[in-house]
């Protein structure tokens, strides 16, 4: 058996350009199926950090709200001299 590749034969395909064009993007698309899947997983877990963001964010507005009407202890001590 040859492995000279002038003796193989080869397979020529006849396509017009939009077929070889839905070819290859049907293989780019395979091939880069993974890499969707794993961008797919970053957003849903931005969204989840991006929601306790949120809730946290509303914690310190009720925080900062109380902190405020908490008296000045250093006006109530001076009142007192």
């Amino acid at each position: 058996m040859s492995t000279n590749s002038d003796a193989m034969p080869g397979i020529t395909l006849h396509l017009s350009a939009a077929d070889l064009e839905q070819l290859f993007d049907r293989k780019l698309n395979e091939a880069l199926q993974p890499i969707y899947s794993k961008l797919d997983a970053i957003e849903e877990k931005l969204d989840a950090i991006e929601e306790k963001f949120e809730k946290l964010t509303a914690r310190v507005g009720v925080v900062e709200g109380l902190a405020a009407k908490i008296p000045n202890m250093e006006d109530d001590l001076r009142s007192q001299d």
